[in-house]
């Protein structure tokens, strides 16, 4: 998930940009502007020149300070210092991690471990947070950061430059390795203490390890901070590399997560920077990867801790992303920060000059020329912008040519749906007309002068991460047993085929009576929405079954089964798979029913975790299409698990929206019988 900064947060960003600006001499050189806008600090800043400059053997590093001086301006976040136990936590908790991967069984059974894990943890960094001074407001770094730590990270950079990249061309180093910070997390001076740390481990310093060897290993060693806990009502500041100790709270984001794996990766040499996409094709949520690149500057794109180097994308593939930008740290001259008119606003996510255009190097991309239906006088760009849960939204800027009132978007994702907009009050307002693109050239979108019948089944399509979960269902086994520890567990049957995102039955063969029944992972959770033991007739202790979906008009009555109820019984007693609420779903490694008596079984009915947008009974929808603007259509409410809708204009861009429940909605083509959901990853990613 990609953060998106608040608003005090935008204000005070935007704030210190002009404020650099404004102050800014075109005739003066970078390095004393920069001096300049660094009011009381510039001693500090001055310092760091000093003393880099009186030896002729440090020119490089005097040149990397120059750099990192000057490109500060652009750089800001609140001011922290952290409590000193902090690291001694650290240390702590890193010795059972190493611990524990050379022994994944040592912590079973250990009373003292588990008073630590789940008791003393939390008390320990709850203490170092209250201890923690933290800044209420975001300053800029040429403001804030004193000579000593800028010296230090300058050395500590330069002193692990070659570790794995020969020969590294200074841009590159300059931008992957050098820098302190990745986003906007705290700055202290920890650069050092992580190298000494994690140069020592021995799967480092191997003769034979290559830089993916050792990304894997720093994965693997990270996904085993997962010890730890999520407390709603803890305060969660921003603790920068100390974000460690609480991996897997739903504070912490993906852009969280490659800041601290990024300092610990520069720290030993291994060059990192980040990726974002500032939303997926289908939803308004963003995603942020880490990126190594090779001696040649060839990118490798990968999700921190969760994804090593070279795995496949699924579940954060670039090819679901709409557009992809690298942060840098240093600004860079075609973005739109330097692009716009006087007083034009940019949308979120764009308003740095710290980006760079990455798309073209991960998925086929085409140049996008549009004529604009207004005159824009007072702006120079214009937003190309996807249709995403209702609201147009800017994924990549073009210049609007006066003199042919066009506008042209570089490396567009072929397989986009999209149109030229103006970023106004807060919001992207069409002024072209829509297109769709795809590897032939670009198609204008309008509906033709004829009508067509559409039989719709989803409003929205099924998720590339929720297809990455079900696929893991696979392998998923239906167990019976008489005791209940299940240590006579007999398997009646494998699940060998993917799940579809809705009710399905299991059918398998059993010639004997069991108490207890249960579903088994393959993995380490079930990824499993509901189930449903089920029995032919109706007895004591059974209940109408959930009815398997109709996608046609039922030419026949389906048979009626029963589900069994009985208590839930699991490693973790966890009711999400029996609570009748598609939008929950099983963690747990498995889960049951006791069945208070032997009973036979030899059906289940069950759905995989999924986001329920299918076509649900019951409820109300209302049809739109595209002509130039969304013209509403008809609003029907749905009997089955399908809507037709007839009389529609044909070949067009629709929109299906549930009135009644749910946020998901995405437009979709209607070919060949079928519905085509729009920006849809359905090209190959460049190899």
């Amino acid at each position: 998930m990609h953060i998106k900064l608040t608003w005090n947060q935008s204000i005070c960003f935007c704030l210190l940009m002009l404020f650099s600006v404004s102050c800014t001499n075109k005739n003066e050189n970078p390095l004393q502007n920069a001096l300049k806008l660094a009011g009381p600090n510039k001693k500090e800043l001055k310092k760091v020149l000093k003393h880099y400059k009186k030896n002729s053997a440090d020119s490089l590093k005097y040149k990397a300070a120059c750099f990192l001086i000057e490109n500060m301006q652009w750089h800001y976040g609140k001011k922290v210092e952290p409590a000193g136990q902090f690291w001694d936590l650290f240390v702590l908790e890193d010795s059972l991690v190493v611990s524990y991967m050379s022994n994944p069984d040592f912590y079973k059974n250990k009373d003292a471990f588990n008073g630590y894990k789940y008791r003393l943890k939390k008390m320990f960094v709850k203490e170092a947070i209250s201890k923690t001074v933290i800044g209420n407001n975001f300053v800029s770094d040429l403001q804030s950061i004193n000579a000593a730590a800028i010296i230090q990270n300058i050395d500590f950079a330069f002193k692990v430059r070659e570790n794995w990249l020969k020969e590294m061309p200074d841009s590159l180093f300059f931008e992957y390795i050098l820098p302190y910070r990745v986003n906007q997390e705290p700055v202290y001076p920890v650069r050092e203490k992580l190298n000494h740390h994690f140069s020592a481990m021995a799967e480092i310093q191997a003769r034979d390890t290559n830089m993916t060897d050792a990304i894997s290993f720093l994965n693997r060693y990270m996904n085993l901070f997962n010890w730890d806990w999520d407390e709603e009502n803890i305060q969660m500041p921003d603790l920068g590399f100390f974000n460690i100790f609480y991996w897997h709270n739903k504070s912490l984001t993906c852009q969280h997560q490659v800041a601290v794996f990024a300092q610990i990766l520069r720290s030993i040499g291994i060059p990192v920077a980040e990726i974002f996409t500032p939303k997926w094709r289908d939803n308004n949520l963003g995603h942020n990867w880490c990126v190594v690149p090779d001696s040649n500057g060839c990118l490798t794109l990968f999700t921190a801790v969760y994804q090593n180097p070279g795995d496949v994308y699924l579940p954060h593939s670039p090819a679901a992303a709409s557009k992809l930008y690298m942060k840098t740290f240093s600004a860079q001259p075609g973005t739109p920060w330097f692009l716009r008119a006087p007083n034009e606003v940019l949308p979120p996510g764009f308003e740095t000059p710290c980006l760079k255009d990455v798309t073209k190097e991960f998925v086929p991309v085409t140049d996008v020329e549009l004529k604009l239906n207004v005159e824009l006088p007072d702006r120079n760009l214009c937003w190309f912008s996807l249709f995403i849960q209702g609201k147009w939204a800017p994924i990549g800027w073009g210049v609007i040519n006066r003199n042919t009132n066009s506008v042209t978007f570089l490396d567009i994702p072929l397989g986009l749906t999209g149109l030229a907009c103006v970023f106004k009050n807060g919001e992207a307002v069409p002024v072209s007309e829509l297109i769709t693109i795809n590897a032939a050239g670009t198609q204008v979108v309008k509906p033709e002068n004829k009508t067509e019948t559409l039989l719709i089944t989803r409003k929205f399509p099924v998720k590339t991460r929720l297809q990455y979960f079900t696929k893991d269902i696979i392998g998923t086994k239906i167990q019976g047993a008489n005791l209940p520890d299940f240590s006579d567990t007999t398997t009646l049957c494998t699940i060998t085929d993917t799940l579809r995102p809705y009710f399905q039955d299991v059918t398998f063969t059993n010639t004997k009576n069991y108490r207890y029944y249960r579903i088994y992972a393959p993995s380490w959770a079930l990824h499993v929405a509901e189930v449903e033991f089920l029995s032919e007739t109706k007895t004591n202790g059974t209940v109408e079954a959930s009815p398997l979906p109709v996608f046609n008009e039922p030419t026949v009555k389906p048979k009626v089964f029963y589900k069994y109820s009985g208590k839930i019984v699991a490693t973790n007693p966890d009711s999400t798979a029996f609570d009748g609420n598609m939008l929950t779903y099983s963690l747990q490694k498995w889960v049951g029913l006791d069945l208070c008596i032997p009973r036979n079984v030899g059906r289940i009915r069950i759905t995989p975790r999924n986001a329920h947008n299918g076509i649900v009974p019951g409820d109300n929808y209302q049809l739109l299409y595209w002509n130039n603007g969304w013209v509403p259509a008809e609003t029907k409410q749905a009997v089955y698990n399908f809507i037709r809708f007839e009389n529609i204009p044909f070949n067009t861009l629709y929109w299906l929206r549930n009135l009644d429940h749910g946020k998901e909605e995405q437009p979709f083509f209607y070919c060949k019988g079928k519905q085509v959901f729009s920006n849809q990853p359905n090209h190959m990613l460049k190899q």
